[in-house]
């Protein structure tokens, strides 16, 4: 097996101009942060691993505390999204770095098991994530299909395939807020299309948005869109 590891630090705010590399790398995050700038955006790492094919143009900055790197120079390609996260990655790199350093007979072959176990983890993970993002889409599409019903969590675990708690703690990692938070935010964006495109009553609109109250109504609308519901309708005319 062809693989090169080697272990990399970098200064804190370190930047590296756009440049590539001979043969795919996967470099995992010891210690620190990056951010690894491809010509389809920008991705950020703290942990887990950064991946870039073999002649992909790509440029990095470094966090404020710096980074500490394990890289691993691939012999084959891998079908590997840009970032995967994982503190499972992490641990095994680091196992991997210590290898490095060791000088006995058994290291050469501790460094090939660690770096295979590595590019299996990235690619478990990396499916993982993938899977995710499909029952996730699912999600939201039954979501915005019945937005101003009153969805139950075990429904959209149903929709989705999986357990209702790794629902709720999925859905806030990917979206950065709640479930609850998601439909309310939204519900309050389809009011305010129909405050913008109706004649209806205020109080008519929130009620079929799901709010009781015309003062809860009021709050979560200016808090979503930064104005009330009156100004809305204000500016509309």
């Amino acid at each position: 097996m062809g693989l090169r590891m080697e272990e990399a630090a970098y200064a804190p705010g370190t930047t590296v101009a756009r440049h590539t590399h001979e043969a795919p790398l996967l470099a995992a995050v010891l210690s620190g942060s990056l951010e690894l700038s491809l010509r389809r955006g920008a991705h950020g790492c703290a942990r887990g691993a950064v991946f870039t094919q073999a002649g992909e143009p790509h440029a990095n900055r470094f966090g404020a505390r710096g980074a500490r790197l394990l890289l691993v120079h691939l012999d084959r390609p891998l079908a590997l999204p840009p970032v995967v996260h994982g503190a499972e990655l992490t641990r095994v790199a680091r196992g991997l770095a210590l290898e490095l350093k060791a000088t006995d007979s058994a290291a050469p072959l501790a460094r090939e098991g660690l770096a295979l176990q590595l590019m299996a983890l990235a690619t478990r993970e990396a499916g993982r994530v993938t899977a995710e993002r499909r029952w996730m889409a699912r999600v939201q599409e039954y979501l915005e299909a019945h937005l101003l019903e009153a969805p139950r969590l075990e429904t959209l675990a149903r929709v989705a395939g999986v357990h209702p708690a790794h629902l709720a703690r999925a859905f806030r990692a990917q979206q950065g807020e709640s479930l609850a938070a998601y439909v309310r935010r939204r519900r309050v964006e389809w009011a305010r299309e129909q405050l913008v495109r109706t004649e209806r009553a205020v109080a008519e609109i929130a009620l079929e948005a799901g709010f009781c109250d015309q003062g809860h109504f009021a709050r979560t609308f200016r808090k979503v869109c930064g104005m009330t519901p009156g100004a809305v309708r204000q500016r509309r005319r």
